[in-house]
């Protein structure tokens, strides 16, 4: 096995790391094989050891599903507060967030669209159809809900942290 940056590298077959067939079954993912693990440094631990690791919700067309907190389009029920960029908290005083002024805001919906009263409705309705407009219900995350608009959050963390690089997390 190895990475290629282009098709036309799959043509050399000389070099590579062997793997094999039972070990490919055994994975459920094979991307860590393409990668040498880091050596974890001298007093770490991984994060895991501590405490649960969540990377958060998946909206699937963050485009269309983050918006102003206070966005006049849709009932405010919809609307919740949500860190989405590592800076919101990079940016926090001291580095805690104690307010949700300044976030914006993921846009989820019940599963259930008769919860809203007509004007609600037509307000999410108009949104729904946008969202189906901007490719919204096709992307990944939709396509792997059910229904495709509702997002399914979370009771929000106790505790925040992000290294948002998708790799190992250590703490020291």
């Amino acid at each position: 096995m190895r990475r290629v940056e282009k098709v036309e590298d799959l043509a050399n077959l000389t070099w590579g790391r062997r793997v094999g067939k039972q070990r490919l079954q055994q994975e459920k993912r094979w991307s860590p094989l393409l990668t040498s693990a880091q050596p974890m440094p001298e007093g770490y631990i991984h994060l895991g050891e501590l405490c649960r690791v969540h990377r958060g919700a998946v909206t699937g067309a963050n485009s269309t599903r983050i918006t102003k907190a206070n966005d006049p389009g849709l009932p405010t029920t919809t609307l919740f507060p949500s860190v989405t960029k590592a800076r919101e908290l990079f940016e926090s005083p001291d580095g805690v967030l104690s307010s949700c002024a300044g976030l914006r805001a993921v846009i989820d919906l019940p599963a259930d669209l008769s919860e809203f009263d007509d004007d609600d409705r037509d307000q999410v309705e108009q949104f729904l159809r946008l969202a189906e407009r901007n490719g919204a219900r096709s992307s990944y995350g939709a396509r792997h809900r059910n229904p495709w608009w509702s997002v399914g959050l979370r009771s929000p963390a106790p505790i925040l942290a992000t290294d948002m690089a998708r790799g190992p997390s250590f703490v020291a």
